[in-house]
Formats: structure tokens, sequence, C-alpha cells
């Protein structure tokens, strides 16, 4: 899966996170599988938790710090 989300590759520990000024969308790519999917009320589609199964480990890293400061923001 390629999943699109701006500014994560900012966190990534590479020379790429010194030139980019995360404007550029370097989607996130990894293998998973679907765990659980329930239809969402407005049957407009679906909400899925994914289980990574294969991701870059610096990818992986980036990626949580990323989360992590999503989480705070909505704090």
């Amino acid at each position: 899966m390629k999943i699109d989300l701006q500014g994560w590759q900012l966190f990534l520990q590479t020379v790429l996170s010194i030139v980019d000024d995360g404007t550029d969308i370097k989607p996130l790519t990894a293998v998973g599988h679907v765990v659980w999917s329930k239809e969402l009320p407005d049957n407009s589609g679906y909400e899925i938790g994914v289980e990574f199964t294969d991701i870059f480990a610096d990818d992986y890293e980036a990626f949580k710090k990323y989360l992590h400061i999503i989480q705070e923001s909505v704090r």
C-alpha cells in the first residue's frame, strides 16, 4: 500500500529529511494486511485497521514519530 501523508518524511533520519521542506509528498510504502474493518455509519466506505508486515525500519520509525505529533496536536 502507499499512504500519502504530507510531512511524514520530515521525521526520517536521512539526508532526505535535511533537504526536503515537506511540500513534496513521498508516499509511505509498506506491505500489510487488514486485521479489522467496519462500515461507516453513512455507508460511504469503511474504516480499517492494517498490520504492517513489511516496511523499511527507518520509514516505520518516522511514521511512528509523525503519528505521535498528530496525536499530541489533537489533545
